[in-house]
């Protein structure tokens, strides 16, 4: 099995890893026990579609559980074959193009939840902020773009500063639900700068973080804010940096661009 590692986003600072693997008898490979042996914050597995209209399938693992989606996986199929094509990811067809320097590949439509988060307090906490920092003019609600997030808005960007996630308050948030983390987008600027917290399962800080913006996105377009051809760009803090960009196209597809630049190439020797 052939692995390459993937620096994945864009811009100055580039340091998400993705450790992508391809070879023969791809199909048969225990994905989750390669993804925990090689311990990269993410491990694409390129194995034989399912889907007609797809070239390649992608299964995209942490080292503890499997994720539906991943823009950060289908950039590095593009850049690993070095031209477009059209991937399988779960039940989603995603086409990955070239774009000035990056891929830019599309997204599910983007769905945000009606019912807001009523305990807010908590949610604040869970975070490592107080009440008095979340946005008061708008709801705590959960959102899918592909992957299942919490959009949290605050009023200042010094509230991104200050997030920290804490598990156990984490979980307490989140009971049930099967959210992947929180997106936390300062209001101030006109939302447009946000932040992606991962959740304690999945031991990744950058899935899920441009796929949450743009149900962010979309709910500010219901205030009339956000036209088309409108671009988002988020800037990813603490260790793995990202910079990406989400955008509603004139024709109402959203794609998500970033880039994916190789760092190292090599084998895995023994089966797994």
């Amino acid at each position: 099995m052939r692995v390459r590692v993937f620096e994945v986003g864009g811009g100055a600072r580039v340091g998400a890893r993705v450790a992508y693997v391809d070879g023969p008898g791809m199909d048969a490979v225990d994905g989750q026990r390669l993804a925990r042996r090689l311990g990269a914050p993410l491990t694409v597995l390129d194995v034989t579609p399912r889907r007609d209209d797809c070239e390649r399938r992608l299964r995209v693992f942490t080292p503890t559980r499997e994720l539906p989606l991943s823009m950060e996986a289908a950039w590095c199929a593009a850049a690993a074959y070095e031209r477009g094509l059209t991937v399988e990811m779960g039940v989603t067809a995603t086409a990955v193009r070239a774009a000035e320097g990056a891929w830019t590949a599309a997204l599910p439509t983007p769905v945000l939840g009606q019912r807001a988060v009523e305990d807010r307090a908590t949610v604040a906490t869970a975070l490592g902020l107080g009440d008095g920092d979340l946005d008061d003019a708008r709801p705590v609600l959960a959102g899918s773009c592909g992957v299942n997030v919490l959009v949290v808005p605050v009023g200042t960007r010094g509230a991104l500063e200050r997030v920290r996630l804490h598990p156990e308050a984490w979980q307490r948030v989140m009971e049930k639900a099967k959210h992947v983390g929180a997106l936390v987008m300062a209001t101030e600027g006109g939302g447009r700068e946000g932040r992606f917290v991962g959740s304690p399962s999945g031991l990744w800080d950058g899935t899920g973080c441009a796929l949450a913006l743009a149900p962010w996105a979309l709910s500010q377009s219901r205030e009339g804010t956000l036209g088309a051809d409108a671009r988002y760009a988020l800037r990813g803090e603490g260790e793995f940096g990202m910079v990406v960009e989400v955008a509603l196209d004139d024709d109402g597809t959203w794609t998500m661009r970033g880039a994916a630049r190789l760092v190292s190439d090599g084998r895995v020797v023994t089966a797994t």
